[in-house]
């Protein structure tokens, strides 16, 4: 029987079976991930794969490794990690070309989540040992592709000043210690903006660009969203202010975020700031820089296997 070449990046850094109580003892690091990676490796194995592991760390360039591939020296590129990692990863796919295969051990799986990828990590295997390759619409924010989401404003800032190591620790907590730490100095800077190249110009504060309806984890931003409809759906933040940031925050944890009246939802496949504007701006909670960014949607641009 022929075997299949893989190549899995695998972050041994990633949140998967942390406690998320501060006061609990998480698990001897090092062991846990050997006992991952090699459930990992077994499961392919067992099932004529050919597996090439490569451990990420400080030192390599994800993305630059994974833009190098060719479909001649591997079938598949499977990312263990969380949202950051398969962010890096589908940069260089999207390059390569190559077919991604997803093993949520992130503290955040937001694109596992949409794509109901099991947080088992056997199950997550056979789904990709078994499954079919499909298509999926990317966004593209300059000359960065992000497969979940894409902020401009207030959140793009929490993650830029959310450490690395806090990260780590405490997943989804950090950005909310954090959050609550910048609010009483925040700025809230009017961000001009086209959409869709017309001439009439928008106003936020904050804006969320979803090509997944969820947002930051479990939360629903827009229920509408598809990874398929080559549409992008954007919440603009229309008031400046800590009342309206508050309201959009507590509507968004209830899931009414179409009742805010302080928020506009647009569907559309580019948006671009105003010439000269530059804003805070994140992919994939990946922080990118203080950049004037046009964004836009790559239809049916990425191949997963699940």
């Amino acid at each position: 029987m022929s075997h299949k070449k893989a190549t899995l990046f695998f972050n041994p850094e990633a949140g998967y079976g942390r406690k998320k109580n501060i006061f609990q003892k998480n698990p001897p690091h090092k062991k846990h991930y050997e006992t991952l990676l090699k459930t990992i490796q077994e499961t392919f194995s067992q099932n004529n794969y050919e597996l090439t592991t490569i451990i990420i760390h400080k030192s390599i360039d994800t993305t630059k490794i994974t833009s190098s591939l060719s479909p001649k020296e591997t079938d598949l590129v499977i990312a263990a990690g969380g949202d950051g990692t398969i962010n890096k990863i589908i940069n260089g796919l999207m390059i390569s070309k190559i077919p991604l295969g997803i093993i949520p051990i992130g503290s955040v799986n937001v694109l596992a989540l949409d794509l109901e990828i099991s947080n088992d990590i056997k199950t997550a295997c056979t789904q990709i040992i078994n499954g079919s390759p499909k298509k999926i619409d990317i966004g593209q924010a300059n000359t960065h592709y992000f497969s979940s989401m894409a902020g401009i404003g207030f959140d793009a800032k929490v993650i830029k000043h959310t450490p690395l190591q806090l990260k780590k620790k405490h997943g989804l907590l950090s950005f909310a210690y954090i959050a609550f730490k910048i609010l009483s100095t925040y700025k809230y800077r009017p961000i001009r903006l086209s959409i869709n190249n017309e001439l009439a110009i928008q106003t936020a504060y904050f804006i969320i660009i979803n090509n997944s309806k969820y947002y930051g984890g479990k939360f629903i931003v827009s229920p509408q969203s598809s990874l398929t409809d080559g549409k992008l759906d954007i919440t603009l933040l229309k008031k400046g202010n800590f009342i309206a940031l508050f309201k959009f925050f507590k509507h968004l944890i209830n899931g009414t975020l179409d009742q805010c009246k302080e928020v506009e939802l647009i569907q559309t496949s580019q948006l671009s700031l105003k010439e000269n504007e530059k804003h805070h701006t994140h992919v994939d909670a990946e922080y990118i820089g203080k950049h004037h960014v046009t964004i836009n949607i790559v239809p049916l641009g990425l191949t997963i296997i699940y």
